[in-house]
């Protein structure tokens, strides 16, 4: 009785210590109290509540080891769970506790595969698991636990059709979620779990019509969402979970209005979610969740900063986000979460020195982003997240030695990155951040063979990039950043017949490019990159008319491509690079006014 007393003990203890963050601690006292329940289980085999409490133990260390990254470890520690309430279900099979469990280590293992990018594995474990709710749901129906547990379910199905691309089905998921959510909350409309479960359902569907590119309708989900949560946190001024919830939906607000080009209102959204956020941090500094979620917090709202041209402003987020990214990696080196935060980190302060012209601490940046990126893929090769930074870390550094000059240098860190990224995109071809990864990658070659005045393979490059990014663009219309890559491969195959005296093929395909910027451009004039776009696009078409000829038209694009030049430097006259457009368009309006 005293052992398994202690095991409990332990096991608790280890629920404390993970709360803390401290996750080795609680990884030992997990393993102590599986070690105790191990000796229990092998002396009274029958004994079904031993055997359920040796389950739970083993869940518990593979949710350390999932925390850690270290999936495969996760993986094994929650099979060996799963075996157990397996077994224990089959001994019983009219015991709803004992199919709750199994239902439930379905969610736990297909989440882990998620995570390991096995979505059709990840699938079939949550469909395993919403045939035992549903089971359950006919055995109780007057169990509202068990209408949520199909609630569930039913979100975690939608999840994993939505990342495979299947949205019409991930749609019929999220509805019937939405059916059981909202009936649940009608039954009950004090009780703030079905309340809050309510929120989410608008969330999924949110999720969903944003994936559509329907912004609005998104957008109008989200609030639906937000208002729940604005009442439960009023409702529960000492409720964390709450104000947490109403953070979380604050920031969706705001990722919908950036994605909409409305930037100012995407900041005082953020802005709002910091706010809950920092006092969240405050009250609880130990709390490694708030503190994550802070800075996390930074680094939208100093990426909204960089879209705005304000790159100070931007340093000083992601700078704030830093110091709490490396305070949790200090703390618990093993956790690769916090590791990958702190990549992220030196990866954006990088962006915006290179951003400043300060090249060499640019670099120095992403080499350390880059250290840490070569750790988190050796020690998860099977996670294509780990894979891709990886390769992002590597086409970082490539793009500071081409501006350096190091054109060699340069291509062979995108060649580095460009294996990883085919891969990704081979193994994956309906996953479209990873092809849209390959084009990019495909264009930086490309441009380097450009100048190293391999024409024809360059032009090979470029077009393989269009021919992904015209597929997409046309996919989705409303996704501005797939509308934007678009511009740029229009711009590099216009360079390339450029190059070989085609003059006509690439002056349509200039304005080609030209065309898309100025439709974003005017959609959202507070975009500073956009605006620059459209500069850039107006110094091109006249270069080509210039040597075709055409001077009046020529100068009439430099001018239009100055005009936005001057107005972005009034807006940031910080920003590097701005200086010099501008005396570049000077200098071409010079010489060909005479």
């Amino acid at each position: 009785m005293a052992e398994i007393e202690d095991a409990a003990a332990l096991g608790e203890l280890g629920n404390v210590q993970r709360t803390r963050g401290d996750l080795m601690a609680a990884l030992m006292s997990y393993r102590a109290s599986q070690g105790m329940l191990d000796r229990l289980s092998r002396a009274d085999p029958q004994n079904a509540a031993r055997q359920r409490q040796l389950a739970v133990s083993h869940s518990r260390i593979g949710d350390v080891q999932r925390e850690w990254r270290d999936l495969t470890a996760a993986l094994k520690s929650y099979r060996a769970s799963h075996t157990i309430f397996d077994s224990l279900a089959k001994a019983d099979p009219g015991d709803t506790e004992r199919l709750r469990d199994l239902s439930v280590s379905h969610d736990r293992i297909a989440d882990l595969q998620v995570d390991l990018g096995d979505l059709a594995a990840a699938l079939a474990g949550y469909r395993a698991s919403l045939a035992i709710a549903d089971r359950l749901g006919k055995m109780e129906p007057g169990n509202l636990a068990s209408q949520r547990d199909l609630l569930v379910s039913h979100n975690k199905i939608g999840d994993a059709r939505l990342a495979l691309g299947d949205l019409a089905a991930a749609l019929r998921s999220y509805d019937a979620s939405f059916t059981i959510a909202d009936r649940l909350a009608a039954a009950e409309p004090g009780n703030a779990v079905w309340q809050r479960d309510l929120s989410v359902a608008h969330n999924k569907i949110g999720d969903l019509r944003r994936a559509r590119g329907e912004l609005a309708a998104a957008l109008a989900s989200y609030r639906a969402s937000h208002e729940i949560f604005k009442r439960l946190a009023a409702a529960n001024p000492d409720g964390t979970e709450w104000d947490r919830d109403l953070s979380v939906s604050s920031g969706r607000v705001g990722d919908v209005q950036r994605a909409q080009g409305d930037l100012a209102a995407a900041l005082t959204s953020y802005r709002a979610s910091l706010s809950i956020r920092d006092r969240l941090a405050t009250a609880s500094p130990g709390n490694v969740v708030s503190l994550r979620d802070t800075s996390v917090t930074h680094d939208r709202i100093g990426d909204v900063q960089v879209e705005m041209g304000d790159l100070a402003a931007a340093a000083a987020s992601y700078q704030a986000s830093l110091a709490i990214a490396a305070r949790l990696a200090r703390g618990d080196p093993r956790n690769l979460t916090w590791q990958r935060d702190l990549l992220v980190s030196y990866n954006k302060i990088g962006d915006v020195q290179r951003a400043r012209g300060e090249l060499t601490a640019a670099l120095t940046s992403y080499r350390e982003a880059l250290g840490i990126a070569d750790r988190l893929a050796m020690a998860d090769p099977r996670n294509p997240g780990a894979q891709r930074d990886l390769s992002v870390s590597h086409d970082k550094i490539g793009d500071v030695h081409r501006a350096l000059g190091d054109e060699a240098t340069a291509l062979t860190c995108y060649q580095a990155a460009h294996e990883v990224f085919e891969r990704l995109a081979r193994e994956d071809p309906g996953n479209a951040d990873w092809q849209r990864d390959l084009s990019v990658s495909h264009n930086k070659i490309g441009d380097m063979q450009l100048r190293q005045g391999d024409l024809a393979a360059a032009l090979r490059r470029y077009q393989d990039s269009l021919a992904t990014r015209d597929a997409l663009a046309r996919s989705d219309p409303t996704n501005a950043l797939w509308q934007r890559d678009l511009s740029i491969s229009h711009e590099r195959i216009g360079d390339v017949q450029s190059g070989r005296g085609d003059l006509a093929s690439a002056l349509t395909s200039y304005q080609a490019s030209l065309a898309i910027r100025e439709r974003l451009a005017k959609s959202d004039p507070g975009n500073f990159g956009w605006q620059r776009d459209v500069a850039a696009g107006y110094g091109r078409v006249a270069l080509i008319r210039v040597r075709q000829g055409s001077l009046a038209d020529a100068l009439n694009a430099f001018r239009q491509g100055r005009e936005i030049i001057a107005q972005l430097v009034g807006r940031s006259p910080d920003n590097a690079t701005l200086p010099g457009d501008l005396a570049w368009f000077d200098s071409q309006i010079s010489t060909y006014e005479q």
